[in-house]
């Protein structure tokens, strides 16, 4: 027995003032992100924000036909508004994910959010005056914030969730990508 636990044998209140103060400061501890409601919340941010990032992706998809008729461009021109997206995807999400460790994961998605937005706007302005430049470099600036959002959410949804939740909830954030790409189709008017 160490010195602390004899004197505490001996001295039966001065365990309990300890004890009582150990539960104490446990109890005003705020809770864990983890156990508190507010991370379906996240989660269901998280999931809205991949449903727009991939319903505006597939936006071209829909329009296929318009914009090859209105812009007198054949397929593999066309093919350029997804090659300019993937192309700055090659190396960025590197670069985000660093981005995204210096500067916070709120941080980051908000300039990365903001370029998305940014991008999508230049994207539909060029289709406004039949542009086709423009609208390529809007998708590119898309890019540019497209994936590395995605890498930045991976932060984020580990935070408010436990290893034993993680993987549904990042499955139930990927499940929403594959529903905004495919409710694109049907809700973009033709």
């Amino acid at each position: 027995h160490s010195e602390l636990e004899l004197e505490l044998e001996r001295s039966p209140e001065k365990k309990t003032l300890i004890l009582e103060r150990i539960v104490s400061s446990r109890e005003s501890r705020p809770k864990s992100l983890r156990t508190t409601g507010w991370r379906w919340l996240a989660l269901a941010l998280v999931c809205m924000v991949n449903f727009a990032l991939y319903y505006c992706y597939n936006n071209p998809q829909a329009l296929q036909p318009i914009i090859e008729s209105e812009l007198h461009i054949g397929d593999s021109k066309y093919n350029l508004l997804y090659s300019v997206y993937s192309l700055p995807n090659i190396i960025l999400p590197f670069f985000g994910g660093y981005l995204v460790d210096r500067i916070g994961v709120r941080a980051a998605i908000n300039i990365f959010g903001f370029i998305l937005i940014i991008g999508q706007a230049i994207f539909a302005y060029g289709a406004h005056v039949s542009s086709f430049g423009i609208m390529v470099a809007g998708r590119f600036i898309f890019g540019v914030g497209g994936e590395s959002l995605a890498v930045s959410q991976l932060p984020m949804v580990s935070k408010w969730f436990s290893a034993m939740e993680l993987s549904f909830a990042w499955g139930f954030g990927r499940a929403a990508i594959r529903v905004g790409s495919s409710l694109n189709s049907f809700f973009t008017p033709k």
